[in-house]
């Protein structure tokens, strides 16, 4: 197995000068101490020069590096080119692991300060921020996949189909529909919205939906009537003024939704560094094991966080969304049997309705039935009204 890396060095035209005085003869010399070929030398001493190829320009070192106790081969390939070096590390062996720890340690020597000092140093090619962004990439791929099922569940459980809509900012909408390519308002095109929303949207979207703060979309209408409605906030209690505070002061829909539940330190500057970390990632840019480390952990805490939302909105949102849908059907059935009740009582003669026990007759059934799907507190306050349905709705007899 082979791993390598590249490097370029060019000469750094913002060097701090050694002025190196020859005092038997008087002259100073003023120019680069070393050549990129002798800083190698002089950092890897033991390596061995050998001559494969005509080109002058070009030398090859050969090494061997111990790593728990296994041999790994190195080679040193050198071009010069005009004023510009280059170089090509080489690490051979059967460890993965054992080859990037030989390739950190290489590194750390190359980009030493002395060589810093006289060469502006470019890694171009680096194995090891390759392993690394291919060891974050699946955590941070599962972390989003998660982050788009959350937000799935909780605005279309609170906003229903429409939930793109009537929730998420213009600007968002135009940037996914334009994502999508959609065109026109075919049936088609409608359900694609609905299925597609989210994954048209990328990190940076996600990022201000979810965690940036701000004025709701759909509390912005809200909170320019309420302004409207109460030009002078002077006249209002403390309490109104708490509860218009709590409902259109700006906060991040993770605040709104979550806060209250799960804590999170400091969650803002925990996105960002994961955002910053995820660039690195997703565009194969430089990326060494430290950032690795922060990175993974910032993931890990905020993916916790986020399957444990998750875990809440299915358990608690989605039951009390079913217990509202529900209250809401009995309430039409009972206004429903209320109507039939009044039919029914303006139908029979008022001696031969009192001889019936219309409320059993009429509710039972419903009552039953609420109490068998745990829903009897939807039914409380009819069970709880002293007046029958009989009572309520009929002339009382004159006596």
């Amino acid at each position: 197995m082979k791993l390598y890396n590249s490097y370029i060095f060019l000469p750094n035209p913002f060097r701090k000068e050694n002025i190196h005085t020859a005092q038997e003869e008087g002259v100073i010399h003023i120019g680069l101490d070393k050549s990129v070929e002798s800083y190698i030398k002089q950092k890897f001493p033991d390596i061995k020069e050998i001559n494969e190829s005509k080109n002058i320009f070009k030398t090859k070192y050969i090494d061997k590096m111990v790593m728990n106790n296994k041999n790994i081969d190195v080679m040193y390939i050198i071009n010069k080119v005009s004023n510009t070096t280059y170089l090509d590390v080489f690490v051979d062996g059967n460890n993965k692991i054992d080859l990037i720890i030989a390739l950190e340690n290489i590194n750390s020597l190359v980009l030493a300060e002395d060589i810093r000092n006289e060469y502006i140093c470019i890694i171009s090619y680096d194995s090891v921020s390759e392993y690394y962004c291919n060891k974050m990439f699946p955590k941070l791929d599962k972390f989003e996949r998660n982050l788009r099922k959350l937000l799935f569940n909780i605005y279309i459980v609170n906003f229903g189909k429409d939930y793109y809509q009537s929730t998420i900012s213009q600007e968002l909408q135009n940037k996914a529909k334009s994502n999508m390519h959609l065109k026109g308002k075919s049936e088609k095109v409608q359900v694609e919205q609905i299925q597609q929303f989210f994954y048209s949207l990328d990190f940076g979207d996600i990022d201000k939906l979810l965690f940036t703060t701000s004025i709701a979309t759909y509390n912005e209408k809200k909170f320019n009537d309420f302004l409207k409605c109460n030009k002078n906030l002077s006249k209002l209690s403390d309490d109104e003024l708490r509860k218009a505070f709590n409902e259109f002061v700006p906060k991040s829909d993770w605040n709104r939704f979550f806060k209250d539940k799960i804590h999170i330190d400091d969650i803002e500057n925990v996105i960002n560094n994961i955002r910053k970390y995820r660039n690195c990632v997703a565009h194969a840019k430089l990326f060494n094991k430290n950032e690795y480390d922060t990175c993974n952990k910032l993931v890990k805490k905020l993916n916790i966080a986020i399957i444990k939302a998750i875990e809440i909105t299915e358990e608690k949102d989605f039951t009390e969304k079913n217990s509202n849908t529900i209250g809401e059907l009995m309430s039409h059935i009972i206004s429903s049997m209320n109507k039939l009740g009044e039919s029914l009582a303006e139908a029979i003669t008022p001696n031969i309705f009192e001889s019936i026990n219309f409320k059993d007759l009429i509710f039972p059934s419903a009552i039953d039935f609420s109490k068998s799907i745990g829903l009897s507190d939807v039914l409380k306050p009819f069970e709880e009204n002293d007046e029958t349905v009989e009572e309520k709705r009929l002339p009382q007899n004159k006596k």
